[in-house]
C-alpha cells in the first residue's frame, strides 16, 4: 500500500478534538499557499 495513503487513512481515522482538527486544516492551508506562492516565484518558460 502507497506509505502517503496509509498516512491519511490513520490521520483520517484518529480521534481528535475541534482544536487538533482546525490545526491540521492550518497547517495545510499555509503549506498549500507556500508552494503556490513558490511556483509563481519560479520563471515561466518563454514561447517560442
Amino acid at each position: 500500500m502507497n506509505p502517503l495513503k496509509t498516512q491519511l487513512d490513520q490521520l483520517l481515522s484518529k480521534e481528535m478534538s475541534r482544536q487538533d482538527f482546525f490545526k491540521h486544516v492550518a497547517i495545510g492551508l499555509v503549506a498549500m499557499t507556500g508552494f503556490g506562492a513558490t511556483l509563481k516565484l519560479l520563471p515561466a518558460k518563454p514561447a517560442v
